[in-house]
C-alpha cells in the first residue's frame, strides 16, 4: 500500500469553490492513477493535507470479455454487436454504414466496502483510431458517460446495451483526443451514487448528439481502460 499527502492551496479574493474542488478531484484522481500504473494491485491511501482522515483510491481495470460496442440507427431500431472489437476496438459515433456506434465498458467494484461513501471517481480510455472528428459534428458535440449499477442486460455485451436504461446518464464527458490516454471529468453525484459496491458497474460511452456524417473514434478494446474510485469509510 503506498501513502500519499496530497495538500491543495487556495488564494485570491475570488474563488469558485466548486470549480477548484472538481478540479482538485481530477488531479488527485490522475496522480493516484499514474502510481497505481506501476503495479495494478496498488491500492492507494490518500492523507488530506489539512492532517484529517484520510480517502482511499482504487483504480480497476475494465473487464474485456465482457465488454464491446453496438450499434444502431437514429431511432435505435436495427440494435447489432460490433463485430470489429480485435482489429480496431471499441467504436464511437457515426460509422460508413449510417449507424450509430457506443462502447460499453465493464468493471467489477465490488472491492469497495459496503459502508464506503464514494466521494470521486474518474474514467481513462486510450486512443486508437477515428475518423473525421465526431466532436465536432455537429458543432460543439460532447462524448459523455452514462453508469449503470450492475449491468445493463447481461453482462456480457449484447444488442439491447444501445438503448438500455442507465441509472444515471451522462455524468461525466471525455473531451477530444487524438493519442495516448483521456481522463474523464469527475463523474456528477448521480454518477457516483450509481457506482455498485456489490458486483459489476457498466458505464456506456456515447456521443450527446448524432452526427450528420460519417465521425467516429475507436479507442483501444482490451484491460486498457480504467476506473478510478476515492473513497472513505465512516
Amino acid at each position: 500500500m503506498i501513502s500519499v499527502d496530497f495538500a491543495y492551496r487556495f488564494d485570491g479574493p475570488n474563488i469558485d469553490v466548486d470549480q477548484l474542488l472538481t478540479r482538485y478531484k481530477q488531479r488527485k484522481l490522475r496522480l493516484i492513477q499514474q502510481v497505481i500504473a506501476c503495479d495494478a494491485d496498488t491500492t492507494v491511501t490518500v492523507a488530506n493535507g489539512g492532517g484529517g482522515g484520510g480517502s482511499t483510491s482504487v483504480s480497476l481495470s475494465n473487464e474485456d470479455a465482457n465488454d464491446g460496442y453496438v450499434k444502431a440507427a437514429a431511432n435505435g431500431s436495427g440494435a447489432a454487436v460490433g463485430t470489429l472489437e480485435s482489429s480496431y476496438g471499441l467504436a464511437i459515433g457515426r460509422g460508413s454504414d449510417g449507424k450509430f456506434n457506443r462502447a460499453v465498458l465493464s468493471f467489477n467494484t465490488a472491492s469497495i466496502p459496503d459502508g464506503a461513501t464514494i466521494t470521486a471517481a474518474v474514467l481513462s480510455v486510450d486512443y486508437g483510431s477515428a475518423y473525421g472528428d465526431p466532436w465536432s459534428n455537429p458543432t460543439g458535440n460532447t462524448l459523455v458517460v452514462d453508469v449503470r449499477n450492475s449491468c445493463f442486460g447481461a453482462c456480457t455485451i449484447e444488442a439491447s446495451d444501445h438503448g438500455a436504461t442507465a441509472t444515471a446518464s451522462a455524468v461525466a464527458q471525455i473531451a477530444r483526443f487524438g493519442s495516448g490516454t483521456q481522463h474523464s471529468s469527475a463523474l456528477s453525484a448521480a454518477g457516483l451514487a450509481a457506482i455498485s459496491k456489490a458486483g459489476r458497474t457498466q458505464v456506456r460511452l456515447r456521443f450527446a448528439s448524432d452526427q450528420t456524417s460519417t465521425n467516429y473514434l475507436w479507442i483501444q478494446h482490451g484491460a486498457s481502460a480504467q476506473l478510478t474510485v476515492e473513497y472513505v469509510m465512516p
